[in-house]
């Protein structure tokens, strides 16, 4: 009966395998490896990264979407004050003057909102950007 007890280990020299070709051979192996441990670091860091964006996001999404609301209440109160004003006028003349004026202030103050959107967009996206800049400035420098 066969002994299957011990391993089954064939040395290098049963097949003739030069060294020089062995040593070539591990030694392209030893360089996948370290690639493979870079690859795998960067990907954890990438991961990361990810995390950091999305919470950023997330926080100036949160942010972007109460000054919205903080918006949408100042402008319904305008219009139910220009309602309110509305009913107490006594010519059509003074009712034409308080709607001009409500206009004019309307669009300045749309003008005003649309421009602290933007810069709130614009800072929201500048800070999510921010760990993937460290990501990959890391990711490309060179090896120590």
């Amino acid at each position: 009966m066969a002994d299957f007890t011990h391993s089954f280990t064939v040395p290098p020299t049963v097949f003739g395998i030069p060294e020089p070709v062995r040593a070539f051979v591990e030694s392209g192996f030893a360089q996948a490896q370290q690639n493979y441990d870079r690859l795998k670091d960067a990907a954890q860091g990438n991961n990361v990264a990810v995390e950091a964006v999305f919470g950023v996001a997330s926080k100036g999404i949160s942010d972007y979407s109460s000054k919205m609301l903080g918006f949408f209440q100042a402008n319904t109160f305008a219009a139910f004050d220009l309602a309110q004003q509305l009913a107490g006028v006594k010519s059509v003349s003074q009712a034409a003057e308080l709607w001009q004026s409500h206009a004019r202030k309307q669009i300045e103050t749309l003008t005003d909102q649309s421009r602290e959107l933007a810069e709130l967009s614009r800072k929201v996206a500048t800070d999510a950007v921010e760990p993937f800049k460290d990501s990959v400035a890391k990711l490309f420098q060179p090896a120590a």
